[in-house]
C-alpha cells in the first residue's frame, strides 16, 4: 500500500508540475504577443523598454537600455 502511494503521489506531483509549466508557457506568450506591437515575432528594443518602465521594472528608459 505504501509503495502504490507514493509512486502515485509521483504522478500527481508530476502532473501539476507539468500543468505549472504550461500556465506559465502560455502567460508567457501572451506577453510576448502583446509586447510585439509590429506583430514582427520579434522583441524589439523599444517593445521591452516600453513595458520595463510602465511597470516599475526599470526606473527610465536610459537604465532600461542598459539592461536590454
Amino acid at each position: 500500500m505504501k509503495n502504490w502511494v507514493q509512486n502515485h503521489t509521483k504522478i500527481i506531483k508530476i502532473d501539476e508540475e507539468e500543468a505549472a509549466l504550461k500556465v506559465n508557457l502560455e502567460f508567457a506568450k501572451d506577453i510576448f504577443v502583446s509586447w510585439d506591437e509590429n506583430d514582427d515575432g520579434l522583441m524589439e528594443e523599444d517593445e521591452v523598454i516600453k513595458p520595463l518602465v510602465s511597470l516599475g521594472l526599470a526606473p527610465d528608459s536610459k537604465f532600461a537600455r542598459r539592461i536590454f
